[in-house]
């Protein structure tokens, strides 16, 4: 396109110009010293300017409207990157002497830099003359905090609200507010040819190096709604729904501008060119009365553009060919206006993507919301509407100077030292604007559909009801809504009406290069240019299809009643080891005698009972053995807990290494004490052994039941040695092994509250993602600590795993492990308890049978047997 249209045009041009080289201003005669030096090196000085001009306009883009949107116009882009102006950049691009410019060349050349503007085509409310807005005062009021100042819109007022007697203007605290009818909203509108009725308006100010600046101000009755962009993948198909959403972004007034910097001494040294003629318009470039047809400006040194102003600046640096220029025209930049907001952008794009609404993170993620600026110019028909600066009767009016007003200005014209906003400081009303989405075509932008259903798309539904479009279907959602209202209406410039021409900072100041909010979501992303961000959208998307949900969720209440029937079963249990087993065993005499006094050999029963603790200690210790693989097959980690906040003193994943570390240690110890329980019994069973030895006077068997062969060991540490016997050293192992135990006890009761906790969790998160999420089968869910988005299948296991049985093994497994615990701790307490029992029990036998008692009739047996 651009080598056509370089190649079709350039020579025509060229020829217009090359035409023109003979034709010298009178007043410059040859010298008579050299008749045939003057024009030689006029004509090589002509075409080296001639050359230049023509290499600087090829390097810029031309815009012919009339090749339609398939050439000018783009689907998906992102405003310019801007890089700071280097203070030298335009040294030596001025003559070092400024000109002296008269007020007619000053319009002259107000005229000759003018824009051409285009507009949507499905703008309602377009640009309007200013004059409009004041031509009857009964129609508006001047407000001061919001008190009435002035009931009505006499600019005598507006002149004595915010400017003192030095012409400061100040008091930004005043505003006005208009009559809002449907015919003043709509604007001055267009003719039947596509020309804009309305007028513009400058002013210009001397700037840096040589320039002179024009400043071109646009005013629009009202702004818009915010345009909006929503992608969403769903079943695996990406979809963009464009549209504009009231009441965002529509406010009272608007005032856009545009600026453009050229040197200060250009009359002095007119490059000839021929402007391009537009049909039905007046030849903006035709000289005024004191100057020549043949004056024509020579191309700008930079056209700003600023959408959203103060918070973005194009700065187009035309020498480097980064302009766009109407036609054949080297000095009138093209403005593309958007829809509903009205920046002016450089091109004509269908998403111009400004900046991105930040994910919400609570809980629901909106994939991507985009503020967008849609500056499409040519409807289905390839048919524009536009504004054309037109020289007589001009519509690019200059606005009075400030030392003017009021002694040398008409009354009607007092508003330019108005301070204060152009329209109202609160939102406007949902009758005047509407709150209904507007949709529009996915492949142009430039007509309008409807919008999706809640079958068609979820999420556009789901967005609808965050922004309380569609009454919300869970408190859920209108909790959620606060927050995204709160994000939409700051990135969309909601309410407030504008401040006047004057009070603009790049009133008489240059304009700093500002890029977009959307850069930074470039750089974060290690993006470059706009078709890169463009293709990310469509390919980083996640995709929102997932299942229904068809898992139960756990019937808390359920469990509840099985854990209270679980503690009246064990207590009753309780009971019955004290009173039965614990009784039974202590009313039993250790050693029994028989009827003739003699001791009776401690029985198989005897021994039971002595070990009856070891083997209860044993079933508990596999009931812990078994609670713990239940509590481990069900638990998940600290770190992956949802709504768990990490500490700074304490982190999850410490957590989880603290609770296996102990879980560990705790085994180990119930390890231990299961062994010395064992040796503790053992140790009992051979005392009482012994003791009935003894007392049986039985030397060999005492010996026997000794073992020192199985449970002495010798231990050497360097040159020393120690003897340690077991059965000797068990009780102070055992003693050691059940404060250890004790600890692990404590363990498992943070064990079961982690399962408590997880378990109560999921019956509220679980509750929560079916009935306020579940219900929307086209979205993503996102959680503040998490930074993954679930989406899809990701998203259905995701709640999935509140409801999972898994959750109930940690409830039950932590509930074993505590209950376990309870009774290793009762019988370790009772096997240790039983043997000093027995111990000192047998401590109160003799260490061997009295002698006997013998009758007379036996010792006179015994004197004859000796006899």
């Amino acid at each position: 396109f651009f080598f056509w249209q370089n190649h079709h045009h350039g020579d025509d041009e060229m020829k217009k110009r090359a035409g023109n080289i003979s034709h010298l201003p009178t007043n410059m005669t040859p010298s008579r010293g050299n008749d045939n030096v003057l024009p030689v090196a006029l004509i090589l000085v002509s075409l080296f300017a001639l050359t230049s001009a023509q290499t600087a306009s090829a390097q810029n883009t031309h815009f012919f409207p009339e090749h339609g949107a398939a050439q000018n116009t783009k689907y998906c882009d992102v405003p310019r990157y801007q890089t700071p102006l280097a203070p030298e950049a335009f040294d030596n691009r001025c003559l070092v002497r400024a000109a002296t410019l008269n007020d007619d060349e000053i319009e002259w050349l107000a005229q000759a830099y003018a824009p051409y503007l285009f507009f949507h085509p499905l703008e309602p409310y377009t640009m309007s003359s200013i004059n409009h807005t004041f031509n009857n005062p009964k129609r508006g009021q001047i407000y001061m905090h919001n008190y009435l100042f002035d009931n009505d819109l006499h600019q005598e007022s507006l002149l004595a609200s915010t400017r003192d007697n030095n012409y400061v203007i100040h008091g930004d605290h005043f505003h006005i507010e208009h009559e809002l009818s449907q015919n003043y909203m709509e604007g001055d509108g267009f003719d039947r040819e596509g020309l804009s009725k309305a007028q513009i308006y400058y002013n210009f100010f001397v700037s840096e190096d040589n320039t002179i600046t024009f400043n071109y101000y646009l005013w629009f009755p009202l702004s818009g709604p915010a345009s909006l962009g929503l992608i969403t993948s769903v079943n695996g198909t990406n979809q963009y729904i464009p549209f504009q959403q009231p009441p965002y972004g529509t406010k009272e007034g608007d005032w856009e501008s545009l600026s453009v910097r050229t040197c200060a001494t250009q009359l002095e040294n007119p490059t000839q060119q021929q402007e391009g003629q537009e049909e039905g318009v007046e030849n903006v470039t035709q000289a005024q009365d004191n100057t020549t047809e043949d004056q024509i400006p020579q191309i700008p040194l930079t056209v700003t553009y600023r959408p959203r102003e103060g918070e973005s600046a194009l700065v187009l640096d035309c020498t480097k060919g980064q302009c766009t220029f109407f036609r054949d025209s080297t000095t009138h930049p093209v403005g593309f206006v958007a829809l509903g907001s009205h920046e002016i952008y450089p091109s004509s794009v269908n998403e111009m993507v400004y900046s991105e609404v930040p994910k919400l993170d609570f809980l629901v993620n909106l994939q991507a919301v985009l503020v967008v600026h849609r500056t499409a110019y040519a409807d289905g028909d390839g048919g524009y509407r536009y504004f054309a600066p037109n020289a007589k009767p001009s519509n690019v009016l200059r606005l009075p100077n400030q030392n003017d007003v009021p002694e040398k200005v008409d009354e009607s014209d007092y508003w330019v030292s108005f301070g204060g906003r152009f329209g109202r400081i609160d939102e406007l009303d949902v009758s005047i604007v509407g709150n209904l989405p507007t949709c529009l075509d996915n492949e142009t932008a430039t007509s309008t559909v409807g919008c999706p259903t809640e079958t068609e798309n979820r999420v556009f539904t789901f967005l609808m009801q965050m922004l309380k479009v569609y009454p919300p279907k869970s408190s859920f959602i209108e909790a959620s809504s606060i927050v995204y209202e709160y994000l939409l209406s700051r990135y969309t410039a909601v309410a407030k009406g504008p401040f006047g021409p004057a009070a603009s900072p790049h009133y008489e100041r240059l304009s700093n290069p500002k890029n977009a909010p959307i850069w930074e979501h470039l750089e974060a992303r290690n993006l470059s240019t706009g078709d890169e961000f463009c293709r990310y959208l469509v390919d980083r998307i996640p995709d929102t299809v997932r299942f229904p949900i068809d898992v139960e969720p756990i019937p808390l209440l359920k469990h509840a009643a099985f854990v209270t029937v679980m503690i009246l079963s064990f207590v009753a249990f309780n009971i019955f080891l004290v009173l039965v087993l614990r009784r039974r065993f202590l009313r039993e005499p250790v050693l029994q005698v028989d009827n003739s006094g003699n001791y009776k050999a401690p029985t198989r029963a005897k021994k039971r009972g002595i070990f009856s603790y070891a083997l209860c200690f044993t079933i508990a210790y596999a009931f812990a053995v078994a609670a713990a693989a239940v509590f481990t097959v069900g638990y998940t980690l600290m770190s992956d807990i949802p709504l768990v906040g990490d500490t700074d003193r304490l982190g999850l994943e410490a957590i989880d290494i603290f609770t296996f570390v102990f879980g560990i240690l705790g085994f180990i110890s119930d390890t231990c004490l299961l062994v010395l329980t064992w040796l503790v019994a053992s140790e009992t069973w051979l005392a009482v052994q012994r003791k009935y030895h003894l007392l049986v006077d039985d030397i060999d068997a005492v010996g026997r039941h000794q073992w020192d062969n199985f449970h002495t060991r010798y231990w050497r540490i360097g040159r020393a040695t120690f003897k340690i016997s077991l059965p000797r050293q068990s009780r102070g192992l055992h003693a050691v092994m059940f404060s250890l135990t004790f600890v692990s006890f404590f363990i498992s009761v943070v064990m079961v509250a982690t399962a408590v906790y997880r378990v109560g969790a999921a019956y509220v998160f679980g509750h929560a993602c079916r009935a306020s999420v579940g219900s929307f089968t086209g979205i993503c869910l996102k959680l503040p600590w998490y930074e993954e988005i679930y989406c899809g299948r990701q998203f259905q296991e995701f709640c999935l795993q509140w409801s999972e049985q898994r959750m109930l093994l940690q409830l039950w497994g932590g509930f074993a492990l505590v209950i376990s615990h309870y009774y290793l701790l009762t019988f370790a307490s009772m096997s240790a308890f039983a043997a000093q029992h027995i111990q000192r029990t047998l401590d109160l036998y003799p260490d061997k049978a009295p002698a006997k008692r013998i009758t007379a009739n036996e010792r006179m047996d015994e004197q004859v047997h000796e006899t």
